[in-house]
This record gives structure tokens, C-alpha cells and sequence, in this order.
């Protein structure tokens, strides 16, 4: 599962 790559990738977009 790469659920915490996602949340990362999310986290990085969310965070502009």
C-alpha cells in the first residue's frame, strides 16, 4: 500500500 506516499503528495499540494 503506498496510502503514506499519497499523504504525502497531498500534504505537499495542500501546503501551497
Amino acid at each position: 500500500m503506498k496510502l503514506s506516499l499519497s499523504i504525502a503528495i497531498i500534504f505537499c499540494l495542500a501546503h501551497q
